[in-house]
């Protein structure tokens, strides 16, 4: 994660309008805000203590925002991926019913069931795979912007862009498996009783 530059200013140089301290404790935080109170009214008198919370408070406070868009990005980013790998599907399944008689010429010449699948999901994946390293750039580039809207995340981790692109190329597999299979299975005397 990057760090913010910064400088100290002492708060006799410029006080702010609004300070916050924190006090470790090691009993029951809800039992030291009286005392709490007291002690910084005895210190300095017209200073206001209040929004007294518990550091879990805070960082609910804090990181609410990123909980309520955190499940509102996870899933548009479902969305987006099955309407992918549903057009993936359905090209895959158009180009490979278009290849039918290949395959059916494929098998009676000896090519093997297997052959002919890899054969169908190669044809399928390897544009796929291109498709996600020609778009890592743009990613990349994009990323500028979004970084402020992660918490705890660092977008310029090589782990999660290499998560990326391992998830869209695992759901380009899967997505061209089932009609890679139909083709494999073709028979030729159906090819041609079709033609």
């Amino acid at each position: 994660m990057k760090t913010p530059r910064g400088f100290y200013i002492p708060f006799g140089q410029a006080a702010p309008a609004r300070a916050s301290f924190a006090v470790r404790v090691s009993e029951r935080p809800e039992a030291l805000a009286e005392p709490l109170r007291t002690l910084v009214a005895r210190i300095a008198p017209e200073l206001p203590v209040n929004d007294l919370r518990t550091m879990p408070q805070l960082i609910r406070s804090r990181t609410r925002l990123y909980r309520l868009q955190g499940p509102l990005f996870i899933g548009l980013g479902l969305a987006a991926m099955a309407l992918t790998l549903a057009g993936l599907y359905s090209v895959v399944s158009y180009t490979a019913s278009l290849r039918t008689a290949e395959f059916g010429v494929r098998a009676t010449l000896g090519a093997g069931q297997t052959e002919l699948m890899w054969r169908a999901v190669g044809d399928a994946a390897i544009p796929g795979l291109l498709g996600a390293l020609a778009g890592l750039p743009v990613g990349l580039f994009l990323i500028k912007g979004m970084d402020r809207l992660l918490f705890m995340v660092d977008p310029w981790s090589p782990w999660v862009t290499l998560g990326s692109v391992l998830t869209l190329a695992v759901g380009t597999m899967i997505a061209s498996l089932a009609p890679a299979l139909r083709a494999s299975r073709v028979d030729l005397v159906t090819v041609l009783k079709s033609d």
